[in-house]
């Protein structure tokens, strides 16, 4: 896929734009910590935290990233940053409704995939990105451009406990699907996660509800299924 800019013009962007932003990357690690704690605390608090968090991130993304420094190399990030806001206010509606559950269990495969997400984009996404010479200020940073704060919230979303709005996935995988261009167009290495977690957290997140009427059926019964579930989809 041909790009409309080099690898220098989009190292550019973010050079320009990590140092626009100052001590707001410190910012956006206590948040994004702040939010990890929350979930793996447990429910009290984090059916409203962790999603406004989400919709804070996405929002400053999708305005001062795309809008306002992205979008002068790449007429596209003018739809990004659209797509970024509306994915915010979807996580503000879902702060305002406080139906999501979040928790953390060694024995739950998503809850460990979801913290091998979060820990991903926090501290390994930088890293290689160090490694591979575009760190910072010259390469994304964590919660404030879009490929690790996607990751982190695939990683955030499978912290989920119970089944979830599925149009909360839509914006994400797409823009996945669209920023992994990078990884193999610039040689962006450490954006060769941002496809996997994308593909794995879609799979693993819609097929929550068909795993847990599986579990539910070997557990108490076929007859019970359907009505343990509309039990933990009411809390």
């Amino acid at each position: 896929m041909q790009l409309p800019f080099t690898i220098n013009q989009f190292i550019g962007v973010f050079t320009t734009y990590n140092n626009a932003i100052g001590l707001l990357p410190l910012v956006a690690y206590a948040l994004g910590a702040l939010a990890v704690f929350s979930a793996v605390r447990g429910p009290r608090g984090s059916e409203r935290l962790v999603p406004v968090t989400l919709a804070a991130m996405w929002g400053w993304t999708g305005v001062v990233y795309h809008l306002m420094h992205f979008s002068a190399i790449n007429p596209a990030a003018r739809l990004f940053g659209l797509a970024f806001v509306v994915q915010a206010v979807a996580f503000s509606i879902e702060a305002y409704r406080g139906r999501l559950r979040f928790g953390f269990s060694l024995r739950d495969a998503r809850s460990r995939m979801g913290m091998v997400m979060v820990a991903f984009s926090m501290v390994v996404y930088p890293l290689v990105g160090m490694l591979s010479g575009h760190g910072y200020p010259n390469g994304p940073v964590f919660g404030l451009t879009p490929c690790p704060l996607v990751i982190f919230t695939f990683g955030m979303l499978l912290l989920s406990e119970r089944t979830m709005p599925k149009y909360l996935v839509a914006i994400p995988l797409l823009w996945a699907l669209v920023g992994s261009t990078a990884a193999f167009s610039l040689g962006i290495r450490e954006d060769t996660g941002l496809l996997v977690s994308a593909l794995l957290g879609t799979t693993m997140l819609v097929t929550r509800r068909t795993t847990a009427v599986a579990e539910i059926a070997k557990t108490h019964g076929k007859s019970a299924a359907p009505r343990v579930l509309r039990t933990l989809n009411s809390r």
